[in-house]
């Protein structure tokens, strides 16, 4: 199947922020990846659309069930295949006629997510059943790029020839854009950044039951099972009655506390994600460029610019954190081999500072060239070492016996997979998952022989304040008792 790339380029006049909410908003699958940190040069450009074009579908895996492919007006196909077979077969099967003139990679093709369990199927570890399912991603043939840098903004679409609804589009999308303010558009109410104790009444695993965790994972470590255990807690909060619109504003709270390069905001039917992440998973561009990440060694922000520094220096100079982020770059290392040519990977920025709204963080970049298809990569690399420790398949069952719970979402990656072979893909954290009235907050920390089991504990709850900050707006009052206390 062959298309042709369609696109307008018009001044950025608006916000996306504006933009997502005067056409997309009411959409029963939306997306919206939102660089709304991108003063880093890390992300410069965001993309926002829904699952509405002509050429449209959706495409829903499930760990030990197939894939489904879901057309509008036609059944439901079933195929035995994975979500990653099927997506490279799909992939493989279109071209793009492309526009070069296009400064971004993503010509359209699957946007969506890819959920931790997903392990089964690539390291062969199984793990527990998820609620929701384990890969959905929606074919996307009409959409937005807002370039921040250039302050420009195109609008793409996807065809097979005939041009005239295309047009048609484009015409209605600019009526729209004319109505629209210059100014950005913030969340209703700011919500306060929350206390770390505010989070524990709603900890899946409460303090004891997590500090015994990292007992058992240091004792795994010690016995030699692995040298670093990802271990994570989830935050389930109860939430009130809620609109498209009220997920859309917190959303917008969560950008406003915590901008981040990585940030989206998916509602995929019953479900909607709200991610602030700072973690790129990978980015393969099309001509074989292949990049990842990762983040390990969190420390606090302080309004203090004193402490603020040394906080950033201790990230530097400490040992376990130096311990923790080495093991995941040798790790990520040996997964992008498996694809790439041979002696092409390497390492140009090994533990850099980076900082946000509420934590400093260590980062390491890691490239390579392609050799292999780009989604037969992703599959190699998932899920995402940093969220797993190393060695990876031993460390996943040690996780998995731990845990006992699904990760789901949270832990697996979100971005697209583009039709000239280009990926860009976050690590799923600081992010929340809305799905049947709970608010899921997956957060958690690596284990290594010199962790301090109430470090972790604090940086474990570190992590989540942004989110739960968040979604506090959303939180259903007085639920078993619990409330959420208010900073003063």
């Amino acid at each position: 199947m062959n298309f042709q790339l369609a696109s307008r380029k018009l001044p950025l006049s608006s916000t996306p922020a504006r933009i997502y909410e005067a056409l997309f908003i009411t959409a029963p699958y939306a997306f919206w990846l939102d660089s709304s940190r991108h003063d880093t040069g890390q992300a410069r450009f965001s993309f926002l659309g829904a699952g509405d074009g002509p050429e449209s579908y959706r495409v829903e895996g499930f760990v030990g069930r197939g894939t489904t492919i879901l057309r509008a007006a036609k059944e439901p196909e079933e195929l035995e295949d994975d979500v990653f077979k099927v997506t490279e077969q799909h992939l493989a099967s279109m071209t793009v006629t492309t526009d070069q003139s296009l400064p971004f990679d993503f010509n359209g093709g699957f946007v969506g997510y890819l959920g931790y369990e997903l392990m089964e199927i690539t390291e062969g570890v199984p793990g527990h059943p998820s609620m929701m399912a384990d890969a959905a991603l929606l074919f996307v043939d009409r959409f937005l790029a807002a370039d921040h840098t250039n302050d420009e903004l195109y609008l793409v679409a996807l065809h097979r020839g005939d041009a005239t609804g295309v047009e048609a589009w484009f015409s209605y999308v600019e009526d729209v854009l004319r109505t629209l303010p210059a100014s950005d558009r913030v969340c209703e109410t700011r919500p306060p950044l929350l206390r770390p104790s505010d989070i524990e009444p709603f900890l899946l695993h409460d303090k004891t039951s997590y500090l015994n965790q990292i007992a058992v994972a240091k004792q795994q470590i010690l016995k030699g099972e692995s040298y670093e255990i990802c271990l994570t807690n989830r935050v389930r909060v109860p939430l009130s009655s809620y609109s498209p619109a009220d997920i859309f504003n917190t959303y917008l709270a969560l950008r406003e506390i915590n901008p981040a390069p990585y940030a989206c905001l998916l509602h995929f039917g019953q479900t909607s994600v709200l991610c602030s992440s700072p973690e790129r998973f990978l980015k393969i561009t099309p001509d074989g460029m292949v990049e990842t990440k990762p983040i390990k060694g969190t420390t606090r922000r302080s309004a203090d610019k004193f402490e603020d520094e040394s906080n950033r220096q201790q990230l530097l100079d400490d040992e376990k954190f130096f311990s923790e982020n080495l093991m995941i770059v040798d790790l990520l290392r040996n997964d992008l081999t498996r694809s790439c040519v041979a002696g092409s990977v390497h390492v140009p920025s090994l533990m850099h500072v980076e900082s946000y709204a509420t934590v400093h963080q260590l980062v390491s970049t890691i490239r390579g060239t392609l050799e292999q298809s780009p989604v037969g990569c992703v599959a190699r690399c998932f899920p995402g070492g940093s969220m797993t420790g190393a060695p990876k398949k031993r460390t996943l069952e040690i996780i998995d016996s731990l845990e006992q719970t699904p990760r789901g979402i949270y832990s697996g990656a979100i971005g697209y997979l583009s039709l000239n072979g280009g990926v860009d893909l976050n690590i799923v954290i600081r992010t929340a998952v809305i799905n049947e009235n709970i608010a899921e907050i997956g957060v958690g920390g690596a284990i290594i022989h010199l962790s301090d089991a109430q470090e972790e504990y604090d940086e474990m709850l570190l992590k989540a304040l942004a989110p739960f900050s968040a979604i506090a707006l959303l939180a259903a009052p007085g639920t078993e008792e619990q409330e959420i206390k208010r900073s003063a």
